[in-house]
């Protein structure tokens, strides 16, 4: 009874069918004597009602269509026992529902070397037996491409589903829903409930008003597992962004099977049809979260980039600089830096289009093998790597990789280096907490033209400042007035490979000198300079043997008030 509308659906839809065998296949399931088989023109399955033995037949109908085959070739035209055909066809056939669509394992041997498609309908007969009817084939690219409401077994289920939400034929809401039910795959979309299908319109504005991601939770058509359609904006899209969405739908299912495809791509959105085989029994999704979930990690980068940034600098004046610089940042500019770290990187440049001059910029720590951070270097002129690495090769700082961007901020071409850094210092890992020191550095050096050389790399293992090493600089020229037997590198790295020695010395010429009111009576100020440090504690705290000498005489001359007039500057800078 059903076969004249199930043939006028498989010819809406345009099923290829890709054997001769299999333009429909019907097998029957009754009660009947183990061994004994009916044998007619289609196939049969003959079994036990209690499924303990069954025995199957298969026959190509005789108005098979597609290439001639001789039947008695085929291993499926002998008997066999139903517990000898794989285990995946045994479920299909003892299943409980009356469809199922799925994709076999096998791929088809003509017309497209694709999965072939399991399309199979359950007809109830008497006494407890039943009639399946199997479709064995493929979707042409013609019924693929077709859109469903050209199909008027599709277009009257739309249609209904319009009507029953009252939303008015032509109007913007019914062209978007339609526009967005072209997306469905077909098939479920056939075996939707109408309830189902108001539910979906409703949901849709979503989708078309707040630009998000909308999924459809659809009973699996397949034996086990559930149908998901995601349908999004197209710019959403991308093959990175594909597989955040597998990866995150597998981690929602707690790592069952998630395969996905495109289904189906419109002027403004596309479908994906997602199938599910979760290891649990029962599966719980919470659809909303879901949605946001999806719609966080698929938001293109443009619009990722317009919420951090109003949050910093307020809705108007964010969405000024948005409209400003969204469209500035290159492809490679984009893979490579996440929108909340633009939104620094615009700050910056807003700084110095302002007439900040030069800027520098430091991101992290991040984490790879090893912890590292990223220095932004921010230019109106263009400027070549070797510039710039004698400042870090001067703070111990090890490049890892550097790249270069350049933009153009109404018509000024901005240039920005991008660096990951590690410490060169042994046992240092994170730069995170001396970014500030760093960057005033980093600063002073690119626009005052401060000295760089070796002692600069007291910054790290000390957290001095450029200001408070200079003072160093003013020691060691005053020891070479003194007389010093050692040149100026070996005197900076008795200091460099003594980091907590310098710390000793600068805090005790800080104490006798530092201009502070708290330390007015000189009393106070010899109590202090004691609590800090003594020569004789700076010289014996494990200073090389090398450089003790230099270094008692430094502190000496520091308590004797000799060093100040050649540190009196420095100290009050």
């Amino acid at each position: 009874m059903i076969d004249k509308p199930l043939e006028k659906f498989a010819y809406q839809i345009d099923i290829e069918f890709a054997y001769a065998g299999t333009h429909e296949i019907h097998i029957e399931c009754q009660p009947g004597t183990a061994g004994k088989v009916d044998h007619r023109t289609r196939q049969r399955l003959v079994q036990r009602v209690h499924h303990e033995v069954a025995i199957a037949a298969l026959q190509p109908p005789l108005d098979a269509l597609g290439i001639d085959l001789d039947p008695q070739v085929l291993t499926c035209c002998r008997p066999l026992d139903l517990d000898d055909f794989p285990e995946p066809f045994r479920r299909r056939i003892l299943r409980e529902e009356a469809v199922v669509v799925e994709e076999l394992e096998r791929r088809s041997p003509v017309h497209r070397a694709e999965r072939l498609v399991y399309f199979g309908i359950r007809e109830p007969e008497e006494e407890g037996s039943w009639q399946e009817h199997i479709f064995l084939g493929l979707f042409s690219h013609r019924s693929l491409d077709e859109l469903n409401f050209n199909i008027p077994a599709l277009r009257r289920k739309i249609e209904g589903a319009l009507d029953a939400s009252d939303i008015p034929h032509g109007c913007h809401d019914y062209r978007k829903t339609v526009e967005i039910f072209n997306t469905f795959p077909k098939v479920e979309l056939f075996f939707m409930d109408p309830a189902e299908l108001v539910e979906t319109v409703r949901s849709f504005t979503l989708l078309y008003r707040q630009g998000a991601i909308k999924v459809v939770a659809t009973r699996s058509l397949a034996v086990g597992g559930v149908t998901l359609l995601v349908i999004m904006p197209r710019d959403f899209y991308s093959e990175d962004n594909l597989v955040r969405i597998e990866t995150y739908l597998r981690r929602s299912v707690k790592g069952g099977t998630v395969s996905s495809r495109v289904i189906h791509i419109s002027s403004d959105y596309l479908s994906l049809h997602v199938a599910v085989l979760p290891r649990v029994e029962e599966l719980r999704l919470d659809l909303d979260r879901l949605e946001r979930g999806l719609t966080k990690i698929t938001l293109p980068w443009d619009d990722q980039l317009r919420r951090p940034i109003e949050r910093r600098c307020g809705d108007d004046e964010g969405r000024r600089r948005w409209q400003r610089y969204s469209s500035l940042f290159s492809r490679e500019y984009q893979a490579l830096i996440h929108p909340r770290f633009a939104v620094r990187d615009i700050a910056r440049i807003e700084r110095m289009l302002a007439g900040g001059g030069e800027q520098f910029d430091m991101w992290g720590p991040f984490r790879l093998d090893e912890p590292y951070c990223r220095l932004q270097f921010y230019s109106l002129r263009e400027s070549s790597l070797n510039e710039l690495m004698p400042f870090l090769e001067n703070l111990h700082l090890s490049v890892i990789d550097e790249v270069d961007f350049t933009l153009v901020v109404e018509g000024r071409k901005v240039f920005i280096k991008s660096f990951a850094l590690r410490s060169g210092v042994k046992g240092e890992s994170s730069l995170a907490a001396l970014r500030t020191p760093l960057l005033e550095a980093l600063s002073a050096l690119r626009s005052d033209g401060r000295e760089t050389d070796y002692l600069n790399m007291l910054l790290i293992p000390t957290g001095l400042s450029w200001r408070q090493i200079d003072v160093f600089r003013g020691y060691r020229n005053y020891y070479f007035q003194l007389g010093s037997p050692f040149t100026k590198q070996r005197m900076a790295f008795a200091l460099i490979n003594n980091p907590q020695i310098a710390l000793l010395l600068y805090r005790y010429f800080e104490a006798r000198f530092k201009p502070e009111p708290r330390w007015s009576d000189p009393m106070t100020r010899e109590e202090e300079s004691l609590r800090r440090g003594t020569p004789a504690a700076i010289s014996g705290a494990g200073v090389t043997r090398s450089a003790s000498g230099g270094v008692t005489r430094l502190a000496r001359a520091t308590r004797a008030r000799n060093v100040w007039r050649c540190l009196r500057v420095s100290c009050q800078r």
